[in-house]
């Protein structure tokens, strides 16, 4: 019920792999956007970001047509509150999934999704794999439960399940 899925572990983790079976399994409506170095690009963002939410949902979203022209002559902020609002409209929950997070070094798109992850909307969550802890405030996520996170303590095979696992894979 968390608006924010935090997943933070170095290289190798099977932070991706872990995520895409448990949606698999979950088979809601789902985005996932791997991100690279070329979308820390405010507008390059916002264009995958909605693209992505518009595919997701069954709504149509006028106000998400194309936001590379039509939020010009706005301001950063006004912007957000577009996008918030237009996601505070979906009927049906949507998981977007953000990979590779770590690769963006933009305020304003960490400022756009800090503001989805407090403005709690019911309908909507997030989903970050990323190699080191984005900028958001971690401390009041945590404190009011906004959250969950999975850590690479968390992600280790303990000694009974590499047993357990190689007898699995010995015998097939």
């Amino acid at each position: 019920q968390q608006p924010l899925i935090l997943i933070s572990a170095p290289t190798g983790y099977g932070k991706s792999m872990l995520v895409s079976q448990w949606l698999e399994q979950y088979g809601n409506d789902c985005g996932w956007i791997s991100l690279d170095q070329s979308m820390s690009d405010s507008a390059a963002f916002i264009s995958y970001f909605t693209e992505t939410i518009k595919r997701c949902s069954s709504v149509e979203m006028p106000e998400l047509k194309n936001p590379n022209q039509d939020y010009l002559f706005l301001s950063w902020e006004s912007i957000i509150d577009i996008i918030i609002n237009t996601i505070n409209g979906l009927k049906d929950p949507i998981w977007l999934v953000l990979d590779d997070y770590h690769l963006i070094r933009n305020q304003e798109i960490h400022m756009l999704i800090d503001a989805i992850i407090s403005e709690n909307i019911n309908n909507f969550h997030l989903v970050i794999i990323t190699r080191r802890d984005p900028p958001f405030q971690l401390r009041e996520l945590r404190l009011y439960q906004k959250m969950l996170e999975l850590r690479s303590r968390d992600l280790r095979f303990n000694e009974d399940e590499i047993t357990e696992l190689l007898a699995i894979e010995h015998n097939t």
